[in-house]
């Protein structure tokens, strides 16, 4: 794969990400908790 189709899908896949953890996660409790606790919560269903 060439760098130029690489970059939008992981642009896409991360924008995703960070769309889907915003529904669960406000961005001060994202910042504010520990990295575990992150982990935690965010695996948890």
């Amino acid at each position: 794969m060439e760098l130029s189709t690489i970059v939008p899908f992981i642009a896409g896949v991360f924008a995703q990400s960070i769309l889907l953890l915003g529904k669960r996660l406000t961005y001060k409790d994202w910042w504010g908790m520990p990295r575990w606790e992150v982990r935690a919560r965010t695996t948890a269903t």
